[in-house]
């Protein structure tokens, strides 16, 4: 895949992303969950797309930030069945990225 292709593909997947957030009735009820699932995902496409790209720093970086925003929806929203496998999801992720990268070297 070329780069525009990606750039093309994150673009369309944040008009989308976008479009599902703003259309949806009811979401202003839980903003915190929905901008921790929304940026968890483009995180997760961005990091797929352009896995052979990124440095550490940056992967971790991000990884933390998606840490940060699941604690506070985790501490302002009541959708444990949401979070808790988005928590496992993240924690799976660094574990594949770091065995990923070991196997690289």
């Amino acid at each position: 895949m070329k780069t525009w292709d990606r750039i093309f593909y994150i673009i369309i997947a944040c008009l989308a992303l976008g479009t599902v957030i703003f259309g949806m009735e009811g979401t202003h009820e839980i903003p915190f969950l929905v901008l921790a699932v929304s940026f968890f995902g483009l995180s997760l496409i961005s990091y797929f797309l352009f896995f052979s790209l990124l440095t550490t720093g940056w992967f971790y970086n991000i990884w933390a930030l998606n840490g940060i925003l699941i604690a506070i929806a985790f501490y302002f929203e009541d959708a444990s069945i949401v979070l808790i496998p988005l928590t496992l999801i993240w924690l799976a992720v660094l574990a594949s990225d770091y065995f990923i990268r070991q196997q690289g070297h």
